[in-house]
């Protein structure tokens, strides 16, 4: 299989922000968004019509999450915010880039699957590998 995007965030400077979009459809947006000690500007709060799922790749964060509270984020994590829920950047790491894969869309939420269907769903793709 080729692969069709390898992660090669740009060179940002200390206190900014980059986004690349990835993909955009007319149900979603992928994004690639780099940061490094960035943080929201003073009194700014997102509030989105779109739900953004997003998962920190590389780099270190913390967020202020509405009905959450601060929410800080290691290589690896995701987090999903609802339309309109209420969220602030709060720093990202200076050392490194703090590199985010995140995906924007809109309509309903999709409703999770119960724990015993992702469990078959699992076994069946272990057993074809």
């Amino acid at each position: 299989m080729e692969v069709i995007w390898r992660p090669s965030p740009p060179s940002v400077d200390l206190g900014t922000e980059h986004e690349t979009t990835l993909l955009a459809t007319p149900a979603f947006r992928l994004v690639q968004i780099v940061s490094r000690g960035y943080a929201s500007p003073p009194g700014h709060v997102y509030d989105q019509d779109e739900h953004e799922w997003v998962t920190l790749v590389s780099g270190r964060a913390a967020l202020t999450v509405e009905d959450r509270g601060r929410v800080e984020m290691s290589p690896g994590d995701s987090l999903f915010l609802p339309s309109h829920t209420r969220h602030r950047l709060e720093w990202t790491s200076e050392d490194e880039p703090a590199v985010w894969i995140a995906l924007f869309f809109r309509g309903p939420i999709p409703a999770a699957l119960p724990d015993e269907a992702v469990a078959r769903i699992l076994g069946h793709m272990n057993d074809d590998h």
